[in-house]
């Protein structure tokens, strides 16, 4: 479980086909910055969650995700590359204390 922090929570979801520490170089940098950085290493492969169409489940596995480890009690910034950029604002609605917002660089 995570440390009770005031720090922001960025939970990181990985592009189709890499896994989150593929990122480790992007991750590491926000943590640098004063950021709490956590992210699933691999969706797509946990049982629970299937791989199926339109990917319910892994969106259910990024929500669980979130609410199991770190029970935040401050904003959680969802952020995501490809596949994994696809889950958060399908998540907003489904987790209460997870708000999504979608940006452009």
């Amino acid at each position: 479980m995570s440390p009770v922090s005031s720090s922001p929570l960025i939970v990181f979801s990985h592009g189709n086909s890499f896994p989150a520490s593929t990122y480790n170089v992007v991750l590491d940098g926000l943590r640098q910055r004063g950021f709490r950085v956590a992210a699933v290493e691999k969706f797509g492969h946990d049982p629970r969650y299937p791989v199926t169409n339109n990917w319910p489940h892994l969106v259910a596995q990024l929500s669980d995700f979130v609410e199991r480890q770190f029970k935040p009690n401050g904003p959680v910034f969802l952020v995501g590359h490809s596949l994994g950029g696809f889950f958060e604002p399908d998540d907003g609605g489904q987790t209460p204390t997870v708000g999504a917002r979608r940006g452009h660089a």
